[in-house]
């Protein structure tokens, strides 16, 4: 038994053919490299935003070390009013003419 095809049927099936191997392209060549595309695309907005946080920080770098050295002049003449003593003994000292030297300033 021989199998006939009718002019008809033979070009359905052409476009039949056809038609999966376009789909076949599409889904595997195409479609994946759109979606990379996308991808980069979305990668790239990523680095920018982390770029713009480095420049914010960068810029914000000098502020700070214009921040921290006011904080170290402000304890350093916080510790020049400290009194200072390396044992008890000599800091009962320091206070006593501390103390004396503000009651000769007050009965002169």
């Amino acid at each position: 038994m021989k199998l006939q095809i009718r002019n008809r049927d033979r070009r359905a099936l052409l476009f039949l053919g056809i038609a999966a191997i376009l789909y076949g392209v599409i889904s595997l060549a195409l479609l994946p490299a759109f979606d990379s595309l996308g991808e980069a695309a979305s990668n790239a907005r990523d680095k920018e935003q982390q770029l713009s946080k480095y420049r914010r920080a960068l810029v914000r770098k000098g502020h700070y070390a214009q921040l921290l050295q006011q904080v170290r002049n402000n304890v350093a003449a916080a510790e020049a009013r400290f009194i200072r003593g390396d044992n008890p003994t000599l800091t009962a000292v320091e206070v006593q003419t501390i103390v004396e030297t503000a009651a000769q300033k007050k009965w002169h």
